[in-house]
This record gives C-alpha cells, structure tokens and sequence, in this order.
C-alpha cells in the first residue's frame, strides 16, 4: 500500500496542490499548466498498477482543468510520452513480498528478461520529450496532449479497442514480437494517412 500512496501523492497529488496554490496567478497572468503524465495511465502494464493509476487520475485531472480554466484562458497541457527506457531493476526489486508470493518466483524471475525485451524496444534519446516540453511551454497555441515516442499516437488507441492489450502480448512469452508488429502497422497506418491525405 506504501507505494500506492508515493506514487499517488508524487504523480497526482503533488501537481494538484501545486495547481492550487497557483491558480489565482494562473487566473490573473492567462498562464499556462503542463503536466508530465505517462502512456501507463492509458496503456495497462503488468507491475504497473500503482505507476499507472497516478498517471491515469493526473490525466484525467489535467483534462478537467483544461475544461474548467479555459474561462479564463488557462491553458492545461498533458504530456505523456512513450516508449523511453526506464529502469527495470527499480520495477522488479519494488515488488512486494505478497507480489512475489501471490505470482510464484518464477514469474518474478522472469521479469528482468521480460523487461529487458520491453526496454530493447524502447528509446534512450529522450529529444522528442524535451521537445514535446519546450513546445507546450513557448508555443502561441499549444496541443492539448504531447504523445512523444515511437507509438505515442497508437497504444492508447489500442488500449481502448476490443483488441488485446500490447503490452499483455509484448510481455507473453509466445508472442514477443508483438511490438515490433504493431510498431510496424503503426508506421504502415501514418503511411497510408499520409498518402490519403496528400491525394
């Protein structure tokens, strides 16, 4: 339960108190809120249900504010990149006695392969988040929502259809290729956009 609480007062909490104490100035000056959300609080990941629920309520909070401070001119950003290495030591060694019990030590065992498959695919230039950053933050009209990465754009419109999460099948040990499938329907996808569009 301690992480819940960590992750849910650093990744939630902290972002709304500092809105509050902020927000008469936010108000008065036309200001501008960018929060760093995570792929995780759209996306389910294994181990990552805490990480993931704090991301999911900032989200979700950010989304509201945008609605409400618009009255005032508030601008509310969210950021949530994807696919940028993380360490998978810190994700393992977090797991809980009862996590270790309830899974078996084989499936914790596993998990640093597991995640080492996972990290392998994902990015180590973190430009296009600094990126994302400097223009939610300088930019005349800033987006709504930043999805940096590789698959910013298509894992949450995964997560929200009828097809099996990613993440489950990058993770299931008969299926890990899953991501660089879907890695490559996304590009064949934007491809065929593009095409669309140009014609």
């Amino acid at each position: 339960m301690a992480a819940y609480r960590l992750c849910v007062d650093v990744n939630f909490l902290s972002a709304v108190k500092m809105s509050q104490v902020f927000l008469p100035l936010l108000r008065r000056s036309r200001g501008r809120i960018v929060n760093m959300s995570s792929m995780a609080g759209d996306v389910a990941m294994p181990m990552l249900a805490a990480y993931g629920a704090s991301k999911a309520a900032l989200s979700v909070f950010s989304r509201v504010m945008r609605l409400e401070l618009s009255v005032w001119g508030v601008t509310v950003v969210t950021i949530q990149p994807a696919g940028f290495r993380t360490s998978r030591d810190e994700i393992v060694s977090a797991a809980s006695s009862e996590a270790r019990e309830d899974y078996g030590m084989a499936y914790i065992s596993s998990l640093p392969g597991r995640l080492s498959q996972m990290s392998r695919q994902s990015a180590e230039d973190l430009s296009p988040v600094v990126d994302a950053v400097c223009h939610a933050l300088l930019a005349a009209r800033p987006k709504a929502l930043y999805t940096p990465g590789r698959m910013g754009w298509f894992l949450p419109m995964l997560a929200r259809s009828e097809w099996k999460n990613p993440v489950t099948l990058y993770l299931d040990s008969q299926s890990v290729d899953a991501l660089q499938t879907i890695n490559r329907l996304s590009v064949r996808f934007s491809t065929e956009c593009l095409q669309t569009f140009n014609n």
